[in-house]
């Protein structure tokens, strides 16, 4: 199981690192793309330093220009890299104890953490992309499928 989610990482940061190269492209992106991509990006490092009991801010959306946002998704690619580098097999079941940003106090396996990233993330991606319909072409394509087909 941890090689499957270390893989989804992978996919997670190449998919990333293709809306970024989108974003770079563009003079003056819109708003809403980077408030999107600042916080898939700050929710990354967030679950992270929660998991390896790091400080958190527990401030999950602030608008970052895409220069922020490029740094905290080069931090947050060595920083998810050196998780799975160290994380055993077993401890994706283990039941993980945290606290969200309103204070409730909850006990979920790693795994389903893990999940819920790779979904959130991928959910957020959808609306940055939608919010480049028009502004430029072609879009990124972040699709799963593609990253399998090229290694």
């Amino acid at each position: 199981m941890k090689s499957h989610f270390q893989r989804l990482y992978e996919y997670e940061n190449w998919a990333n690192g293709r809306v970024i190269n989108t974003l770079k492209q563009i003079s003056n992106p819109p708003e809403r793309s980077l408030l999107l991509l600042a916080h898939l990006l700050i929710s990354q490092r967030e679950w992270l330093h929660r998991i390896v009991k790091k400080t958190t801010t527990n401030k999950f959306w602030e608008l970052y220009d895409l220069e922020q946002s490029e740094s905290l998704y080069n931090q947050n690619s060595e920083e998810w890299r050196h998780f799975f580098l160290t994380i055993q097999e077993d401890d994706l079941n283990v039941p993980f104890h945290y606290q969200t940003s309103k204070g409730e106090q909850y006990d979920t396996p790693m795994f389903d953490i893990l999940t819920h990233l790779i979904n959130h993330s991928s959910y957020h991606r959808g609306q940055i992309i939608d919010s480049l319909k028009g502004v430029i072409e072609p879009l990124p394509i972040t699709d799963f499928i593609v990253f399998s087909r090229n290694p």
